[in-house]
């Protein structure tokens, strides 16, 4: 016999049992991100006030190395309309340091949908 799952079970059928026709999943994993190891980029970036790359008023010239490294232009200002970049190094390196994740998963399992079924109980032998 099915019941609401709030319900009581009658008294002819006292023996209360709870399924569930469905999961809900929440589990997952915190993202894993890498760091390079071992890689060196060094360019030659050169700024012109020209369009095509060679005009040379004004011109700007640096070299850049690492990840993420600024240049700055000194205090002249420099309206730069071109960009051009040499590479003197691009090593990409030996891989990736692993960083972030988690060795257990986060988040739950949790029962959905709940049926209440009362039964009568077993004979015992």
């Amino acid at each position: 016999m099915l019941q609401r799952p709030s319900s009581e079970c009658p008294q002819d059928y006292p023996e209360r049992v709870v399924l569930y026709r469905d999961a809900e999943d929440t589990r997952g994993c915190e993202p894993c991100t890498c760091e390079p190891q071992g890689a060196t980029c060094t360019a030659n970036i050169t700024m012109f006030t020209g369009s095509n790359c060679d005009v040379d008023l004004d011109r700007f010239s640096d070299v850049v190395s690492e990840e993420g490294a600024g240049v700055s232009a000194g205090a002249a200002p420099l309206a730069a309309k071109t960009m051009r970049a040499e590479w003197i190094e691009n090593d990409p390196g030996t891989g990736c340091i692993p960083r972030g994740g988690s060795e257990e998963p986060v988040g739950e399992v949790k029962p959905a949908e709940p049926a209440v079924y009362c039964c009568q109980p077993l004979e015992e032998e």
